[in-house]
C-alpha cells in the first residue's frame, strides 16, 4: 500500500505500517559509500517496504557499468583485505537518501547493503532498523507522537463510555481506557492504539500547552523520563516530532522491551498524579543535564538495568551494586562523608607514625597504600551521611554490603533455602537506587518501597532531605557499627 500522507494523525498511514502493508514509492533511492576516497554511488527508482517486524528493506537492480566489469572474485578479494579483529570497515556502510513521489527524503546514515554480482547487472538489497524524513510544517504548537509496540503500563485515570452487546441487548459500561497528565507544562495522553488490529500497540501524545515552546530534543528527554517511570527500554516503532517549524517522522523496527526483575519506581497505578509528577521531575533533570546526542548521566546508568530478562541473579546483583556506586559519584553526593580538618590531622599523624615504624620499607609502603583511602570518602561513607540525613534507611546500606563484595568477586552463592532472602536484598538495593535518583531529580511524592514485603507505598521529599544534607558536616569519625545491620536480619 502506498502512502498519501506522512503523519501519525493519518490512520491509513499508521495502520499500513503496523499491519506490514506500507511501501514508500521513490523516484530515487540513492546509496553513497562512506569511508572511501572514491565512494561508490548507486541510484535507482524503486520502493522501500517498511514494517515493525523487519524495519526498512529494498531490492534494487542496476545495469552493470562498462567501467566496472564483472569479476566473480572481487568480493572475496575485498573480504581478504580486512584485518584481524575488524568485522566491518567504514567502507561497508552507505548513506541512504530516498526521495519519495511527494518529495520527502527518507534517510538512514549507515546502511550495509548486500551485493549479488551478475555478468550484466548488480543486484543490491538492504535492510535497516529505521528510516526518517524531515518535513516543513506551519504547526504552531510543538508536539511529539509515539507509537509503542507494547504496553508501558501507564496508570489509566480517564474513563470512556462503551456500548457492549450482551445477549442481544446493548449495555452501556464505563471503563478506564486512557492515561492523562501534565509533565513540566506538557500535556501527555496515553492510550491503546485503536486502529491496531492485533491490539498490541499503544500511543503517546505530548503537546505543549497554549502553543508554548519546549526544550531542544524534548522528544529524547521525554523518552528518558518514560523509560525511568516504566522501568523499560521503551523504543517507539513510529514517532512524529514537531518543533521549530519542522516535523520529523521516523519508522523503526520493533525492539522487545525485555524487561526483567527490576520493577518501576511507582507500581501503584492508582497514584497517577505522583506518576506524572515523577515523570516531570525526571524530564526536567534530563533537559538540564543531557549533552549533545547523548542522554543524561543518570539515564546511562539506569537504563541498562531495565533489560535484564533472563539474566542470572548474581549478575543482576552485581549490576545493581555498580549502578549504586556510579550514581554516588555524582557531584551531588561527592562531598558527603568527607573527613573534616580535625580528622585529617589525626590521619596525618597516623601516616607519620607508620613512616617511622621499625619495619622494612616494603611493608611500610604497603601499609601506607592500604591507608590511602582514609583521606577521601568511600561510597559507604556517603551512604552513612545519607542515612544520617534520613535520605536512606539503614537496611539499604546493609543490602549493599550484603551483595557488593560477594557479587564482585564471584562469591555470591544462591542457596535454594534462602532464595527469598537474597531476592529481598536485591529488591532493597533497587529501592536504594531509586531513592538516590529521587534526590538527584528533586522528587516529592509516593514511591513503591521494594525493601519491605508487600511493597507498600511511601512518601519521599527530596528537597527537605537535600536541605538536611546541606547542613550535614563531616564528623571526626563515622563508626560503621552505628549503622551495622545483620545481613540475615529480615527487612
Amino acid at each position: 500500500m502506498s502512502i498519501e500522507s506522512v503523519s501519525l494523525a493519518d490512520d491509513v498511514f499508521k495502520s499500513s505500517f503496523l499491519e506490514g502493508k506500507l511501501s514508500i514509492d521513490c523516484v530515487e533511492i540513492k546509496l553513497t559509500q562512506k569511508g572511501s576516497p572514491d565512494p561508490r554511488v548507486y541510484s535507482s527508482a524503486g520502493f522501500i517496504r517498511v514494517d515493525p517486524e523487519f524495519g526498512a528493506e529494498a531490492r534494487l537492480v542496476f545495469k552493470r557499468d562498462p567501467s566496472n566489469p564483472y569479476d566473480p572474485f572481487a568480493s572475496l578479494m575485498e573480504m581478504s583485505s580486512m584485518r584481524s579483529g575488524e568485522l566491518y570497515s567504514e567502507s561497508h556502510y552507505y548513506r541512504l537518501e530516498a526521495t519519495d513521489v511527494v518529495g520527502n527524503v527518507w534517510i538512514n546514515p549507515a546502511v550495509m547493503p548486500k551485493f549479488e554480482a551478475r555478468a550484466s547487472a548488480e543486484i543490491l538489497t538492504f535492510t535497516c532498523d529505521h528510516i526518517e524524513t524531515q518535513i516543513s510544517t506551519d504547526t504552531k504548537a510543538d508536539f511529539v507522537h509515539f507509537v509503542f509496540p507494547e504496553d508501558l503500563k501507564f496508570p489509566l485515570n480517564k474513563s470512556t463510555n462503551q456500548t457492549e452487546l450482551v445477549r442481544g441487548q446493548e449495555r452501556l459500561s464505563i471503563k478506564r481506557t486512557h492515561s492523562s497528565g501534565t509533565v513540566s507544562g506538557i500535556q501527555v495522553q496515553y492510550h491503546k492504539c485503536l486502529i491496531d488490529t492485533a491490539g498490541d500497540s499503544f500511543e503517546l501524545v505530548a503537546l505543549a500547552k497554549d502553543n508554548g515552546q519546549v526544550p531542544e530534543r524534548f522528544d529524547e528527554r521525554l523518552l528518558e523520563a518514560i523509560r525511568f517511570c516504566s522501568a523499560t527500554r521503551a523504543l517507539p516503532v513510529m514517532s512524529e516530532v514537531s518543533q521549530a517549524g519542522q516535523r520529523i517522522v521516523r519508522l523503526a523496527k520493533a525492539a522487545p522491551l525485555n524487561n526483567g526483575l527490576i520493577p518501576p519506581p511507582l507500581s501503584d497505578l492508582g497514584a497517577s498524579q505522583d506518576f506524572y509528577r515523577l515523570m516531570g521531575c525526571y524530564f526536567d533533570y534530563a533537559c538540564q543535564n543531557a549533552k549533545g546526542n547523548g542522554g543524561a548521566q543518570l539515564s546511562t546508568k539506569l537504563e541498562g538495568l531495565f533489560t535484564l530478562k533472563g539474566v542470572w541473579l548474581e549478575t543482576i546483583a552485581l549490576l545493581l551494586c555498580v549502578a549504586t556506586e556510579g550514581i554516588l559519584d555524582d557531584p551531588l553526593f561527592k562531598p558527603l562523608g568527607k573527613p573534616n580538618a580535625t580528622l585529617m590531622g589525626l590521619i596525618k599523624e597516623l601516616f607519620d607514625w607508620v613512616k617511622k615504624a621499625p619495619v622494612e620499607q616494603g611493608l611500610q609502603n604497603r601499609a601506607l597504600s592500604s591507608m590511602g583511602s582514609m583521606k577521601s570518602n568511600r561510597a559507604v561513607d556517603k551512604m552513612y551521611a545519607l542515612v544520617t540525613a534520613g535520605a536512606l534507611d539503614e537496611a539499604d546500606v546493609a543490602s549493599w554490603k550484603f551483595l557488593r563484595n560477594p557479587s564482585a568477586h564471584g562469591g555470591l552463592e544462591i542457596d535454594e533455602d534462602k532464595f527469598q532472602e537474597l531476592l529481598d536484598q536485591v529488591y532493597c538495593l533497587v529501592t536504594f537506587i531509586y531513592k538516590l535518583t529521587f534526590l538527584k531529580i528533586g522528587y516529592v511524592g509516593k514511591f513503591s518501597d521494594y525493601s519491605r514485603r508487600g511493597w507498600p507505598s511511601r512518601d519521599y521529599d527530596a528537597p527537605t532531605l537535600l536541605k538536611a544534607l546541606g547542613g550535614e558536616t563531616p564528623t571526626e569519625s563515622t563508626p560503621e557499627a552505628n549503622f551495622e545491620v545483620s545481613a540475615s536480619q529480615p527487612l
